[in-house]
This record gives C-alpha cells, structure tokens and sequence, in this order.
C-alpha cells in the first residue's frame, strides 16, 4: 500500500512552496520526514528549481515537532534512526545552494521549530508561537537545535528556551532574531515567496558562495561537530526511564514525574 501524500509541491516563477500537510498539527513523523527529504532532494537537483519556500498546511501550526506518540513504539535504535532523519534532512535544507525561506503560520514547536532554523529568511504570523519543550517530556532538542538556535539568537536567549521549554510569541521572536519579519497569515507564504523570488534574480553563483561563506563563519566551532555532539546527547537521553516516563505523562495528559535516571 502505498503511503499518503504528506508534503505538497506548488511550482510557480522558478519557486517551489513546499507545504507539510499533516493537519491539525503537521506533526513530523517519520513518514512526513522521509517525503520531507525526498521532496528537498528533488528541488536541490532540478535546474528549474531557483529557490523554496516551506510552510504547514492550515492555520493551526506550522509544525509541532517529533511524533511523541511514535516513540512509545520505538525501540532505541528506530528513534536514533528517526533523530538522525531529522537532522540529515534540516542539515540537506539548509547547506543548499538555493535561497529557502520558512512561512509559519501558527505553532512551530520543538522540531517544527528546529526546521525554521535551518532556512535562510522567516516570516511568522502575528499569532505564531515558537519554542523547544522536548525538556518537558525528559528529551532534549534532537534535529539541530542546540547548534542552530544559539548560532541565531545567541546563547543566552537558546539556553532560555531550550532549557525552560517555555513558548514566546512572534514578537518576541522577531526582537531576538529568530524570524526576520511578522505579518498576517494569510500573507506570510506570498511574503517569503517574494524574497526568495528577490534573490533568485540576483548572481546565482554569488548567492550559493555567500551562503557558503556565512555556514563558514561558524567553523570555528563547526556545526557538523556540534551536530554529532548533539547527537549523543540524545543517545544518552533516549536510554532513561525519565524519558520514557515523560512521554506516557505527555500522553495521558498529566504531569511527568521525574527521577533523574
């Protein structure tokens, strides 16, 4: 049998809108994740392809992240596997040489979050909510958030949301740095569409380079090392018993208990 559409493409002037139709919450299975990829794949190496534009269906949220429920079911290899589609898949969205801009509409939370990170330019609608809860159920941001969000707004602010799991609105998203601007809903999508078609008429070789040398800038302190770093943080997460109770709290609606094991 084969697997529902999950991630729709509309190609117009050169841009394609890539949306995750997953509703309500475009929640990032596995499933959505692998046509995800696929989906980049195939604008990254198709020539009439310039730039994309990645968005949620509905009005509800751009993504709320990981498929908690999917992990009750997971042994640890399969979510490992799972962490490491995430990140491939950001990482692939955001080394490419083509402008991608994010258009969130709604919630976009823990990887749905972790996604907007790895484009090149944000719109948010003014109703737009943003944070990395994966603390609230005993994991930690597994698809590049730790190494991305600290890169855009800074380590203190990262440390705030990453570690307290708390929400901030587009307002505050757009004081910190985390979006580059805020709008309506219903204009957000031709918003990031109008920038990527900005830059698509500019030197092409010129704005692949400049990408470049901005992911550069960080070698330092290079991503591809604190994605790995990541990586094992969550390899060490996803064995605890804090884990697993987190995510049956999560589920039944009530509040975790914690042991520290």
């Amino acid at each position: 049998m084969s697997q529902p559409k999950l991630v729709d493409t509309q190609f117009q002037d050169g841009i394609v809108v890539i949306t995750i139709n997953n509703p309500p919450l475009n929640i990032l299975s596995l499933p959505v994740l692998t046509q995800l990829k696929a989906t980049v794949q195939e604008a990254d190496t198709t020539a009439s392809v310039k730039g994309l534009v990645v968005t949620g269906a509905g009005e509800k949220a751009f993504s709320a992240g990981a498929d908690i429920r999917s992990f009750q079911r997971m042994a640890k290899e399969e979510l490992l596997d799972y962490v490491k589609l995430g990140q491939d898949t950001f990482t692939l969205i955001e080394q490419m040489r083509k402008p991608v801009a994010g258009a969130i509409k709604g919630a976009a939370l823990g990887g749905g979050n972790e996604l907007i990170l790895s484009c090149d330019y944000r719109v948010a609608s003014y109703d737009a909510r943003f944070g990395q809860p994966e603390v609230n159920i005993g994991m930690i941001p597994g698809w590049g958030g730790t190494q991305r969000l600290p890169r855009l707004v800074g380590k203190a602010k990262a440390l705030e949301m990453i570690l307290s799991g708390q929400l901030i609105d587009a307002s505050e998203a757009l004081r910190i740095g985390l979006v580059n601007r805020v709008a309506s809903s219903s204009q957000v999508v031709d918003i990031a569409s109008s920038f990527v078609r900005h830059v698509t008429r500019l030197a092409p070789v010129a704005i692949a380079e400049a990408k470049s040398a901005v992911g550069r800038s960080f070698d330092g302190d290079s991503i591809s090392e604190g994605l790995e770093a990541e990586f094992e943080a969550v390899v060490k997460v996803a064995s605890t018993s804090d884990l697993k109770e987190g995510i049956e709290a999560f589920l039944n609606k009530r509040p975790p208990h914690f042991t520290g094991k």
